[in-house]
């Protein structure tokens, strides 16, 4: 026998198989005692040059109403940038000035992608 009888009629399920798939991921959050919700949104766009930004932009930070900081860096003072010959691009971020928490950040310019995720591992971990 190749797998077992699911529920519905005339579906089978691989042996072994889970009921229910779940990323690994997933599993962190629920035993950290979070729910999927309260995950962080972030995204990349594979253009040239690339595009990361997580959470919050300057604006929606601002409308918060607290005080905040703003820092930005030029991709000509990053060292990976002008190692490959590309420096076009920045990188910028937002955090709260009384707390110090991580509020967004972006950058555009090369291995944004790669970046973005230091960004927003500091955050998952503060929060």
């Amino acid at each position: 026998m190749i797998g077992r009888r699911t529920q519905a009629p005339n579906r089978w399920r691989r042996r072994g198989a889970a009921r229910r798939h779940r990323s690994a991921a997933t599993c962190w959050w629920r035993r950290a005692g979070r729910r999927v919700s309260q995950r962080l949104p972030g995204y990349s766009f594979y253009i040239d040059p690339l595009v990361a930004r997580v959470s919050l932009t300057d604006a929606q930070a601002l409308a918060t109403g607290r005080p905040m900081l703003r820092a930005m860096r030029p991709m000509t003072r990053v060292g990976r940038a002008v190692e490959k010959g590309e420096t076009q691009g920045f990188m910028k971020i937002v955090v709260d000035a009384e707390t110090r928490r991580v509020f967004g950040a972006a950058i555009l310019g090369t291995g944004g992608d790669e970046a973005i995720h230091g960004v927003l591992d500091m955050m998952c971990l503060d929060s």
